[in-house]
């Protein structure tokens, strides 16, 4: 009967043994896990960064550069509105030039083509 107990106690501590090895054994293979996810964890938040910092480079890079198709478009713009504004100003000038020449040269016509014309607009903006 001792030796019956000694064999169940025998038995228990090699239980107990196994148990506690299983245990230490589960505890590492935790660990381990844990570690291989905050490795997972830490490579997804540095690659997220790249890709943030990349994006961001990107569009930084893209504002600059519609930044300065809208100035070159801008000035091209002020080009033609230049060059609009000249020519309309030399037609006007040539033909105040034109009609200072014509006064000149037909005097007595341009006052009749002015009286009449002074009676045309008063006629039209008086209330009859």
């Amino acid at each position: 009967m001792a030796d019956m107990q000694g064999q169940k106690k025998n038995l228990g501590d090699q239980g107990a043994q196994k148990a506690k090895t299983a245990g230490g054994w589960v505890s590492d293979k935790a660990q381990g896990v844990a570690d291989s996810a905050s490795e997972v964890a830490g490579n997804v938040a540095n690659r997220t960064r790249d890709a943030v910092k990349a994006v961001s480079e990107t569009a930084m890079r893209t504002k600059d550069r519609v930044g300065e198709w809208m100035s070159d478009a801008g000035e091209t713009a002020q080009e033609y509105a230049g060059e609009a504004y000249e020519k309309s100003r030399d037609a006007i000038v040539t033909a105040g030039e034109q009609m200072t020449d014509w006064v000149r040269k037909y005097p007595l016509t341009a006052v009749a083509i002015g009286f009449g014309l002074g009676l045309l607009l008063a006629r039209s903006t008086s209330r009859s």
